[in-house]
Formats: C-alpha cells, sequence, structure tokens
C-alpha cells in the first residue's frame, strides 16, 4: 500500500549470538553488543534477502554497503522479481517511501488489520479490519516485499558449535565484558545491581557504542520532506 517514509529512517536489523536472541533479550541489549564489536566470537552471521515486486514511481531501497560512514547505495527500477542480499543485522538499510501526499495510507491501523487481494485476479488490493474494509489500491500502488534470512556457518563445525551450544554466550559474561571495556575507557567504575533496567547503565552503553549513517539527505531533499509532511498534515 502508499506509504511514506521519513529520510534518515535507516536501521540495522536484530542481531543474534550464539546462546543469545530476540526471544529471550532485549533488542537494544543485542544491538548495542554488535556495535560494539566486543562479542564477535559469539556471532551468528545472517544474510537477508529481500526481494520486491512492484513496478510504480519510488519505493526505492536504500542500503550501505560500505559502512555507516561510507555514501548509500539505492535500487532502481525495475523492481519486481529482483532482490539484494546483505548482511542486515549490520548494514544500515530502508525501504523508501512511494505515496504522492495525497494517499498517505489510512490511518488508525492495528495488529488485526490484513493487506489482500479484494478480487480474483488480484487487480484490486484492500486492507480490512474483520469486516471493516479500510482502504482499496489499485494493484500498481502496491508494493510486495518479502524478506527470508538464513544462518552462515563456515563450516560444519562453526554449525555444529552452534547446533549443540558448544560455546554458548551469557549474559554475565556480556555485562562482565561491557563492564571492563567501560572501565578501561574511564566511563564506569562498578558493576550495576540490575543491568537489564539499570537506566543510567543502559544510557551509557548506549552513547558509548552509538553507531548512526553519517551521510544525511541533502537540503533540497529535506525541504521536499518537509512540503510533503506539511501537505499531509504530519
Amino acid at each position: 500500500m502508499p506509504q511514506r517514509t521519513r529520510f534518515g529512517s535507516a536501521h540495522v536489523d536484530i542481531p543474534k549470538f550464539r546462546g543469545m536472541g530476540r526471544r529471550e533479550y532485549p533488542v537494544w541489549l543485542l544491538t548495542t553488543m554488535r556495535r560494539s564489536e566486543l562479542f564477535e566470537h559469539w556471532r551468528v552471521p545472517v544474510a537477508t534477502a529481500v526481494c520486491w515486486f512492484y513496478d510504480g514511481p519510488g519505493g526505492t531501497y536504500t542500503y550501505r554497503p560500505n559502512g555507516p560512514w561510507a555514501e548509500p547505495q539505492q535500487t532502481t527500477h525495475p523492481f519486481t522479481n529482483t532482490a539484494i542480499v546483505g548482511e542486515n543485522d549490520t548494514m544500515f538499510h530502508r525501504g523508501d517511501g512511494f505515496a504522492p501526499p495525497h494517499e498517505a495510507g489510512p490511518r488508525g491501523l492495528t495488529l488485526d488489520c490484513v493487506c489482500e487481494p479484494a478480487d480474483v485476479d488480484a487487480r484490486t488490493w484492500q486492507i480490512r479490519e474483520n469486516d471493516r474494509v479500510l482502504a482499496r489500491y489499485d494493484a500498481a500502488q502496491v508494493r510486495i516485499a518479502l524478506s527470508w534470512s538464513a544462518e552462515v556457518y563456515v563450516d560444519d563445525t562453526a554449525r555444529r558449535v552452534a547446533d549443540e551450544h558448544l560455546d554458548d554466550l551469557g549474559l554475565d559474561t556480556v555485562v562482565d565484558t561491557f563492564v571492563a571495556d567501560l572501565n578501561a575507557r574511564g566511563q564506569l567504575s562498578s558493576r550495576p545491581d540490575d543491568p537489564l533496567h539499570d537506566v543510567d547503565f543502559i544510557a551509557r552503553l548506549a552513547r558509548t557504542y552509538r553507531v548512526l549513517p553519517t551521510h544525511y539527505p541533502t537540503v533540497e531533499e529535506t525541504d521536499a520532506v518537509a512540503r510533503i509532511e506539511a501537505a499531509i498534515g504530519a
């Protein structure tokens, strides 16, 4: 469906480490662990393929294969049945918007909403919440994006170490490693009693290991976004 995206919303996916994943631990911790590069020994490389089906205007995919400090790259038309494979827990990326100001999409979407073909030929799509149709779109206005991920191991031994939990990482090791590194930087002298809920400790980690792209939109791009969002009433 039509979608608008603010400039600067590049992100990385949630990383995975042997013994520590998103089901057991908070996203902020896993992301900070990856950005710190202190736990590479336990990190599980993940290859992610993103595939598109869309031939309309806009809808590009901006990504940074050369690092967050390098110039970003961008996909070009046509998009249908094309894909990019990357290590998305490391590579900053984003799906760019493609809706004109007067087609900003419905508001008030919930987790009960579905986007589905409204007819047999899929020439029209609709957003539905239970029995209530919130919006309808021509097929040409709909961008379908599919994401597929796979863990990557250098050999069968590495796979076995992960599958059989022969060298898992634990929270105590993570906290001790962070504390030691912060101590070496002169930023922390003692271990927090409740590291997953200590606001000061969490904020210090975020500041110390913060990584963000350094290339931002030009003045012309920023002005264009401002005009669009003013028209939408954002």
